[in-house]
């Protein structure tokens, strides 16, 4: 049987094809998570080598690819720590981990701006899931601190 609702696999951003990985289902836009079809991206894929150990740009296209394509989705990070400078999240994504000690998102050092907010407008259907938050206030400061 070889129907998209059963396959299991990731979308590769760069081919559109599906990527085997037994710990992600993915359905068809019929499929619902949280009343949004389901559509999954992992966040490495979305990552260009030459921005170093820096996630913010991969996280911004990563969400515009969800969005232009499916109306939004699910980014699933990397095992580990990640750094990021800020994190505008957007209408009808979630950003979701394997667990909250398995997977972190870690402020870079020297930001010093809020790290995750909500885009303007855009306070539907969205959220974090399965992972930890690491604010790094010790080497970062704000004006809302």
């Amino acid at each position: 049987m070889n129907n998209a609702n059963t396959r299991k696999g990731v979308i590769d951003p760069r081919s559109g094809s599906i990527v085997s990985n037994d710990s992600f289902q993915l359905v068809n836009s019929n499929g619902q998570l949280d009343g949004l079809p389901q559509h999954e991206v992992l966040l490495e894929g979305f990552k260009l080598p030459s921005e170093g150990a820096d996630y913010t740009n991969a996280f911004i296209r990563a969400q515009a690819y969800l969005r232009d394509n499916y109306n939004g989705g699910e980014i699933k990070l990397p095992p580990g720590s990640i750094l990021a400078q800020a994190i505008q999240l957007r209408q009808n994504i979630m950003i979701s981990g394997s667990s909250w000690w398995m997977n972190e998102i870690k402020q870079a050092p020297g930001t010093n701006t809020n790290f995750i907010t909500l885009a303007d407008n855009e306070s539907v259907n969205n959220g974090l899931r399965d992972l930890s938050i690491h604010g790094n206030r010790v080497l970062n400061t704000t004006s809302d601190a």
